[in-house]
């Protein structure tokens, strides 16, 4: 850097469509009740999503180039949830198509930045007759943790 100050720059960014989403609005089906989801608070991403995170690290070295900043990308942080660590897999491979540089940049997770990891909780409000968002029957938020 040609500035005598170091700096860091830190871009937080959500993961991409995840699919008990996609399957609760597009298709009217319940990830939950799939007879495979055995971690139903843990959804992989669609292939949207993965393309939303791929098109996102293709915008991210642009937008650093246009703003003249000349260090490459050198981490890529993720919670240890399927659909968080898929999005940054996929911002690396958007970023490293653009440049050929990177290619020894891989995601590092950390099991500090997940809200919980906790089986109970997650199950207090994933009941199977929930609509697969935050809260309980249909959305509820008012139903209690066991």
């Amino acid at each position: 850097s040609n500035n005598p100050r170091s700096s860091t720059i830190i871009i937080v960014v959500r993961h991409g469509e995840r699919l008990d989403y996609y399957l609760r609005d597009e298709k009217e089906s319940n990830f939950l009740t799939l007879p495979t989801t055995t971690r139903p608070w843990d959804p992989p991403l669609t292939k949207r999503g993965r393309l939303q995170g791929r098109k996102l690290g293709q915008c991210l070295k642009r937008v650093l180039e246009e703003n003249h900043i000349s260090e490459p990308l050198t981490a890529v942080y993720s919670s240890p949830l399927v659909r968080c660590c898929q999005t940054a897999a996929e911002v690396i491979n958007g970023y490293q198509n653009v440049t050929e540089d990177d290619k020894g940049l891989r995601v590092t997770v950390e099991p500090g930045l997940i809200e919980s990891m906790n089986d109970k909780w997650y199950r207090s409000w994933c009941l199977p007759d929930s609509n697969g968002t935050w809260g309980g029957r249909n959305g509820d938020s008012s139903v209690g943790i066991n």
